[in-house]
């Protein structure tokens, strides 16, 4: 069961479909003009994102406080190493972690809600990861 105030994975989300111009895939949830919905959860998500990076690189561990920000996030290209932290300090949870790969090969896919720091590490020669935001970036945050 999905709890609202657990980072968690979807394993398995994305499913193949073929088009006439190659394969295709889709994401499995249950969007509606950008809200997502899973197992309870609602994000409104306003931004995507898409970053590209070399091997050995450490992203993170980021975060928002003024504004914070849910993710869904999964690695397009090549093979991460990708971690949520709960920071909120009035949470159960504080400072317990999730950690997981995350590649083009396993199409896993990580939900990181508002209150998370989040970062990766590059496994692969280089990476892509595109993930969608509840919140606009805010470079002062």
């Amino acid at each position: 069961m999905f709890q609202a105030n657990q980072a968690y994975e979807i394993l398995g989300s994305q499913f193949p479909m073929m088009a006439d111009n190659g394969p295709l895939f889709g994401i499995i949830l249950a969007i509606l003009v950008g809200a997502v919905i899973i197992g309870g959860i609602k994000s409104i998500f306003v931004q995507d994102n898409h970053a590209k990076s070399v091997q050995n690189t450490l992203r993170g561990l980021h975060f928002q406080v003024q504004y914070p920000q849910a993710k869904i996030l999964r690695c397009l290209k090549g093979k991460v190493f990708d971690v949520a932290v709960d920071i909120r300090q009035d949470s159960p949870y504080f400072g317990k972690w999730v950690g997981k790969e995350l590649s083009e090969e396993n199409r896993y896919q990580l939900y990181i809600p508002e209150g998370f720091a989040h970062g990766y590490y590059v496994m692969s020669e280089t990476a892509e990861i595109a993930y969608k935001c509840s919140e606009i970036y805010h470079p002062q945050d």
